[in-house]
């Protein structure tokens, strides 16, 4: 997929529901939708522990907050595109 292609939103279908939440053990970060099961979804590796890190622990960090806000994202994409599809009918 090419950053510039629109996200095909049926492609997306069927992800774990949100919210997701970031947790730390130290050793990374991880992707949880279900906490209380210990259900993680993803997990970043800390550049800490790498002999030698190609990105920052903030970098990793902000990635793994990125991944967490992909269903908020989602959701407010499908709103979006249903918004602007309504004002395409009013103006068409």
């Amino acid at each position: 997929m090419n950053t510039t292609d629109p996200v095909d939103l049926e492609a997306l279908r069927g992800f774990t529901p949100g919210p997701w939440e970031v947790d730390s053990d130290g050793a990374g970060w991880y992707i949880e939708a279900i906490p209380e099961r210990g259900h993680s979804l993803a997990c970043i590796s800390s550049p800490a522990w790498q002999d030698e890190p190609d990105t920052s622990v903030d970098e990793a960090e902000a990635n793994a907050a990125l991944i967490a806000a992909a269903p908020s994202m989602h959701a407010e994409l499908t709103a979006r595109r249903a918004r602007d599809a309504e004002v395409a009918v009013l103006i068409a």
